[in-house]
């Protein structure tokens, strides 16, 4: 998690309020999650099935609310560089 929160700061120039509150957001989010048998549908990487896309688009969500405008739209951009 602090991997991503560092990356995530490099690229968008985080303040250490939103640092605090994306963390915040990760960790309801792992929490929410939490670790799925690979039996459960998984495919060995977590495995959450088709539930897991519906709620990384959710965390995203979450994450841009506490982005200004201008982060909003690198963050966006860093979104579809990942899912190429």
């Amino acid at each position: 998690m602090q991997g991503r929160i560092a990356h995530l700061t490099e690229e968008l120039g985080l303040t250490e309020a939103q640092q605090t509150q994306i963390e915040e957001i990760f960790q309801s989010f792992r929490e929410e999650m939490g670790t799925p048998e690979p039996e459960a549908g998984g495919h060995g990487r977590g495995g959450f099935g088709g539930q897991k896309w519906e709620k990384r688009d959710a965390l995203h969500e979450k994450i841009k609310t506490v982005l200004t405008d201008e982060q909003k739209a690198e963050f966006e951009t860093l979104i579809k560089e990942h899912r190429r």
